[in-house]
């Protein structure tokens, strides 16, 4: 399984929001409804995006992947 960082899905996120933003504009200039379309997609992706990556929180560094590693035994 592949692990994503939640800093990458942040700037993902942002760099879309950016990109959607920019649509959305252009397309409100020349009245081209498919161009304001494209753009309100992408800036609902990149909403999507920017709160899957504040849920992730930071990465937690671990050196075990055991299922069990995290949990504290009592001796």
């Amino acid at each position: 399984m592949i692990k994503v960082n939640s800093l990458v899905v942040k700037i993902v996120g942002v760099i879309l929001a950016v990109v959607g933003l920019l649509l959305l504009l252009f397309g409100v200039i020349t009245w081209n409804k498919q161009v304001m379309a494209t753009g309100f997609i992408a800036c609902l992706i990149a909403v999507t995006l920017l709160y899957y990556g504040w849920r992730m929180g930071p990465a937690k560094e671990s050196g075990s992947t055991d299922a069990g590693a995290g949990l504290k035994q009592k001796i």
